[in-house]
């Protein structure tokens, strides 16, 4: 007796139904329901679908959010509703981007719910019936047709030329055909599995009968169901891992700072709620506030840079996972490969021939010993091509976006391309040789044949099929020289053709044809007409790789990441497309019944050394995944069908195929790829391992900054000076200055080099040794270049203005830094700062925007600051570019540019630190001279005085020529000069002369006359064109053909005069204005201001108009000076500003003139000054000072003295040229040095207006050091 155990393939039809209990003829209502009562439905069990809510709040487990809530809650506390809003703010928009992005429910189960059959044929009650997919039983017989979706596991009974398609389950691209012969494999993989039928598969072709034998979630389909619940919920990304972790450590270390600084003042005796506020500051400055927000940025970055490159993301955290992966689990079929059967060669007549192409294209030709063959000239391959393509149903469309696709048989579609490449016209063929019948191809013969009418009247049998059985119908062989008999011989040169072919993973099929007499249809069956056929030729057909696959495993392989591949498809197969890739040299391969041997143990010792797997489950698919994570590895899977969904779902990182994967295998992933291509996978893997980058260096970034504003403060407590920054000043550096530069450095480019680099290991940690140095030096840095603008402020002008320093230095000197944190090796100046424009536009604006709110009022009393002039702001600027040009310069030591990810400081760093915050500790010393000072004998002193204050520009230049104007005659004829002799004084517009006005006064009077007779005729004219004009409608009205003949004539005539009228007047018009132009003209006038210098004519002289000069008229009033002044400086100067000249001919004497022209391109000013003496001549060197503001009798001090002054309070803007307005000036008083508060005025470069200040008598400015 069988053993019960024993598997359902293995038992013949009539042992399954003994097994179930089943008659022959199926089974009655009654006990299908009983059955159904016990067993269940069949259907796929559901899981839960997880609620929008569960997904919104799962943003909130990060230990970083919480402590951006927590500082949000003390801050509201303590009054800062702005600081607090701003938080939340934060934390709500990073919550809803990243709901948004992972917000699709679960629906992998009720997707393989939705592929089982909604209706099945079954036998009940003797009978054939349709009834619901669920209420089929264990038991039940199953009527298959071609379309039909199989409803549950079944064994067949019969089969007629049934085949299925299962590669949602196995992933094998071709239909599998189906018997119902008994196996002897019990450990033979699904695919294998010839005589059962499984749920969710489709019939492709022929008809069949089936017992269930498995119902629900027993079928191989539920068991992929259970798997995928199995895998269990998505597990946290190496990214998310990282900062988790890296937030419990900063958690602890700013809890502990903030312990140690508060206990230290409590020590001192410090108010309790001053310290409380500086922890509260403390802690703000520690925590990045905008870390969470650039991490979500960058990974929102990260997918629409996949979809640019086709892969589309379901989970934003998957972004960062793709650059961590170190191995790739991919499917062959359509990911590997094109996906579609392409015939690579064909033997015809013992020649071997190449086919090029990938998949259903015409693009490709056939070759011969790689060069290409005219197909008109090779008889043999015509012949071969008229089978493939004569038999052969499929049919191909082009989609939208050129993309070829088949309709029918795979197989067939792969034989008509190839058919079309040698030389084969379909349409032709079907027009010459008319399709007469069809021998469809069934299991058992293997054989298809169409039968076809010669133009003769005779028919032709076309037939392809499996070699062996298509060679036992031939008695003939084709060979180049025409039609043989077969021999033995030619028998086993075939089989070792066919072996050959096969050898290399080719699917192999053979073409020959019969020609006979014709025949009725019902004579037309296998028997008579698949006999005595001539055997033509071979065609090799398999799924080929994509041409880019085979480079982008190259790129994996020297990325350091591992790719392996995994298919249903048969090892033989496996093998050749892994060789061709490029993968089976890397380990072994195995298949699934050699993975069953395996304990989980023993496959996660081997699983490093197997790079190809055949013949594999889905529950293998997920061993594979779950054996190569035990070791340590960050795995992709990708897959297309059913059977690929437990594996995608467990691995770190899941990818569907989206063309040809199935709905379950898309719910199951975290990225879709579009196109089905590996390469685009590999890209994808570089996307990721680039933002991985780029959010590593924009943390370095935010830390190296927020550790300066923790060190600052630091030192400011240790050293018992006053908090330097407010927590207004803090969120605004973190939140605000911070932040977008941040998310710059997040959207940065990938650098191509990464995929050059070994992947990173599961356990690497974010903030490893190199990056704590990294951040010590940076923050540092900043900390002091901030820390010795703190002290001046505080000796220049007191806390508000020390703090308003501190804050402008260390926003310019964190804005800075962000040019160089794009590379930790490479210094700014050899990156290409144009590839991130946003980040130079960030920078500049946000530097102006600094610079504003120390200008404006409104801005100064929000963020609790005082205002500054410009120089100060630019001085702050230059300070703040120093830790920048420090951090280039520490990227060039050799140790640094060894290293992949960034340089290692080395102890010496720690040292040159120290001496940093030391220099910037005892810079009080210098910054408070000469306070200590106590003998009067070491000064240099200037008394207190009266003086102007001039502030000027100084230019030179030379005298211009004097302006004159040469007189010309305008007319021809006899002159009169009424009066402008020569050295006559003129005034523009004055009448010097007049040429012979008699004669034009008469041409005037003349051409009047001609246009008052002109206009008297046409007046005329026109009154008889209105008779004429009258008189033809008369005629008209009559009818009168003579009358009207004669009044158009009449009609016509008057016309034609009045235009000639009305010509002559309009020259005449013309005529008379020209001679009143003339006439005009004929009184010459002078053009300016000035004097007669010159004049040779008389009166009554004949003169030549354009050519006789009448007179010279020579300005004498004003001299034009133009002088050059230096850049910058002419922006100064006003029209009407005086100035004073000297001549460096007349050196004893000064000229005063105005400026009337300002040439700012070329710097140049046009003064004018009054010279009626005629002193200055053209081309005398002159000096002109420019006065521009000026004081008069007013306290001054030289600018010596102002050296050793500090500013005290900066209540508004200085105007042009003016110094802050309340200063602290150091006097000499009683042999003691005083500091003095003054408000300083007008600065001319030597001395500075004293607008008031408390001086009393006795009083001496200091302005030196005695040597």
């Amino acid at each position: 007796m069988e053993s019960v155990d024993k598997p359902w393939h293995c038992l013949t039809g009539d042992e399954a139904l003994q097994r179930l209990g089943a008659p022959a003829n199926g089974l009655s209502s009654a006990e299908a329901k009983n059955r159904r009562a016990v067993i269940g439905p069949n259907a796929i069990a559901e899981t839960k679908p997880v609620s929008p809510w569960a997904i919104f709040f799962a943003q909130f487990k990060s230990i970083l959010i919480w402590l951006l809530i927590g500082a949000s809650v003390v801050s509201g506390a303590l009054g800062e509703a702005t600081d607090s809003f701003v938080i939340l703010a934060i934390v709500f928009l990073n919550a809803v981007v990243g709901f948004y992005q992972e917000y699709s429910a679960e629906k992998s189960i009720a997707a393989l719910k939705q592929m089982t059959a909604p209706r099945a044929k079954v036998w009940r009650d003797g009978a054939v019936t349709t009834s619901a997919s669920a209420d089929v039983v264990p038991g039940d017989l199953l009527e298959l047709e071609s379309g039909d979706l199989v409803a549950a596991d079944a064994r067949l009974l019969s089969a007629a030329s049934l085949t299925c398609v299962e590669a949602a389950l196995t992933g094998e691209s071709e239909p599998v055909g189906k018997s119902i012969e008994a196996l002897d494999n019990p450990e033979f993989a699904i695919g294998d599995r010839t005589n059962m039928v499984f749920m969710g598969t489709s019939v492709a072709t022929g008809s069949g009968r089936a017992v269930v034998v498995a119902t629900g979630m027993r079928t191989e389909m539920g068991h992929i169901a259970s798997l995928i619940s199995e895998a269990g919920a998505e597990a946290e990304t190496p990214l998310q891992q990282k900062l988790e972790r890296f937030g419990h450590v900063l958690l602890w270390a700013t809890l502990g700072t903030v312990t140690l600084l508060f206990g230290l003042g409590f020590l001192r005796k410090e108010p309790i709620l001053d310290l409380f506020m500086t922890s509260v500051s403390l802690a703000v400055a520690a925590i990045p506030e905008g870390l969470p927000a650039v991490a979500t940025a960058a990974l929102s970055l990260g997918v629409l840079r996949m979809s640019r490159r086709r892969a589309l993301v379901r989970r934003l955290a998957s972004v960062e996972t793709l650059g961590s992966t170190n191995v790739i689990c991919t499917d062959k079929t359509g990911t590997l490969t094109v996906g579609q059967m392409t015939v690579r060669a064909m033997v015809v007549a013992d020649r071997t021939y190449e086919v090029s192409g990938e998949g259903y294209s015409p693009e490709g030709d056939v070759r011969l010993s790689g060069a290409a063959v005219d197909p008109s000239r090779d008889s043999a391959l015509r012949q071969m091509a008229q089978i493939l393509v004569g038999c052969n149903n499929a049919q191909f469309e082009r989609s939208k976006d050129n993309a070829w696709s088949v309709i029918g048989d795979p197989t067939e579609g792969a034989l008509l391309s190839a058919g079309q490449k040698a030389g084969a016209d379909r349409s032709a063929l079907d027009r010459d040789d008319p399709r007469v019948h069809e021998i469809p191809f069934d299991s058992d013969r293997k054989l298809h044949s169409i039968v076809r009418r010669l133009p003769d009247g005779r028919l032709r049998v076309l037939t392809n099929g499996a070699p062996e059985m298509l060679s036992a119908k031939c008695s003939h062989i084709w060979r180049e020289d025409g039609v043989h008999p077969l021999t033995d011989a030619d028998r086993e040169e075939l089989a070792r053709q066919n072996a050959n072919l096969a050898g290399k993973a080719l699917r192999v099929l053979g073409a020959a044809y019969r020609d006979f007499d014709g025949l009725s249809l019902d004579q037309l069956t296998p028997e008579t007409v698949e006999r005595d056929l001539v055997f033509v030729g071979l065609a090799g057909l398999y799924d080929p790789p994509r041409a880019e696959a085979k480079e982008a495993v190259a790129k994996c392989q020297a990325a350091g990441i591992r790719v392996v591949m995994i298919t249903g498809d048969h090892p033989r197969t496996a093998i050749a497309i892994g060789r061709e890739l490029g993968l089976a040299e890397e380990g072994q391969v195995a298949t699934g019944v050699e993975l069953d041997r395996l304990t989980d143990d023993a496959l996660q010792q081997r699983v490093p050394r197997i790079a190809v797997y055949a013949r594999v489950s889905a529950a293998h698919k997920l061993r594979i995944v779950r054996a190569w994570q035990a070791n340590g590895a960050v795995v992709a899977m990708t897959g297309d069908g059913v059977n690929d969904a437990p594996a995608i779902k467990g691995a770190d990182i899941g990818v569907a195929m989206g063309r040809i994967g199935t709905e379950v295998t898309k719910q199951a992933s975290d990225m879709i790829v579009t196109d089905d291509n590996f390469a685009t996978i590999v890209d994808a893997v570089e996307v990721g391992r680039g933002i991985y980058e780029n959010i590593r260096k924009t943390l370095l970034y935010l830390l190296g900054c927020n550790a300066s504003e923790l060190l600052l403060i630091t030192i400011c407590i240790v050293s018992g000076l006053p908090t330097p920054l407010l927590p207004i000043h803090l969120l605004w550096i973190n939140l605000v200055t911070d932040g977008p530069p941040a998310l710059c450095l997040a959207a940065d480019r990938v650098d191509p080099g990464l995929m050059s680099q070994r992947p990173r290991a599961r356990g690497e940690q974010l903030a490893d040794a190199r990056f704590f140095w990294a951040m010590l030096l940076t923050g540092s840095l900043i900390a002091g270049v901030t820390f010795l603008a703190f002290l001046w402020g505080l000796q220049s002008g007191g806390l508000e203005v020390a703090r308003t320093y501190a804050f402008c230095g260390m926003v310019f000197a964190q804005l800075l830094i962000s040019l160089g944190a794009r590379s930790q090796t490479t210094p700014i100046w050899r990156l290409d700062l144009m590839s991130n424009l946003n980040l130079l536009l960030v920078v500049s604006v946000s530097i102006t925007i600094q610079m504003w709110t120390h200008i404006s009022a409104t801005l100064s009393r929000f963020l609790s600051t005082s205002q500054l002039p410009y120089q100060d702001g630019f001085v702050l600027l230059a300070a703040g570019a120093v830790p920048l040009l420090a951090l280039e310069f520490v990227k060039l030591a050799p140790a640094a540019a060894k290293e992949e990810r960034g340089a290692i400081p080395s102890t010496r760093w720690i040292g040159s630190i120290t001496a940093v915050v030391i220099v910037a500790t005892f810079a009080a010393s210098w910054l408070y001279w000469p306070q200590p000072r106590e003998t009067a004998a070491q000064f240099l002193t200037h008394a207190i005085e009266r003086g102007d204050v001039i502030r000027a520009v100084t230019a030179t230049g030379v005298v211009r020529p004097r302006l004159t104007t040469e007189v010309f005659a305008p007319l021809t004829g006899v002159v009169r000069f009424p009066d402008c002799e020569v050295g006559a004084t003129v005034t523009k517009g004055q009448l010097c002369a007049t040429i012979d006005q008699q004669h034009y006064r008469l041409l005037v009077e003349r051409r009047r006359a001609n246009l008052s007779a002109a206009q008297t005729q046409l007046d005329k004219d026109k009154k008889e064109l209105a008779r004429a004009k009258s008189t033809l409608e008369r005629a008209r009205a009559s009818a009168k053909r003579s009358l009207i003949d004669k009044a158009t004539s009449a009609h016509e005539r008057a016309l034609a005069r009045t235009k000639r009228s009305e010509n002559l007047t309009a020259q005449r018009e013309a005529a008379l204005r020209v001679a009143e132009t003339a006439f005009r003209r004929t009184e010459v006038r002078a053009p300016m201001d000035g004097a007669v210098t010159f004049r040779r004519l008389e009166t009554g002289q004949t003169v030549e108009a354009g050519r006789s000069m009448l007179f010279i008229i020579t300005d004498h009033a004003d001299a034009q000076i133009e002088v050059v002044a230096a850049p910058g400086e002419v922006g100064k100067v006003k029209i009407d500003d005086r100035a004073s000249i000297k001549m460096d001919a007349a050196p004893g004497r000064a000229l005063d003139g105005r400026a009337t022209e300002i040439r700012k391109l070329q710097n140049v000013i046009v003064l004018s000054v009054p010279d009626a003496e005629s002193v200055l001549e053209s081309g005398m060197t002159a000096t002109a000072r420019i006065v521009i503001d000026e004081r008069v009798n007013v306290l001054r001090a030289p600018n010596e003295a102002l050296r050793y002054s500090r500013r005290r309070d900066a209540a508004q803007v200085p105007a042009r040229g003016e110094k802050s307005d309340i200063m602290s000036i150091w006097v000499l008083r009683k042999e003691k040095p005083t500091p003095v508060p003054v408000r300083l005025g007008l600065d001319d470069g030597a001395y500075t207006e004293i607008v008031e200040g408390d001086f009393e008598p006795g009083d001496e400015l200091i302005v030196g050091e005695k040597v």
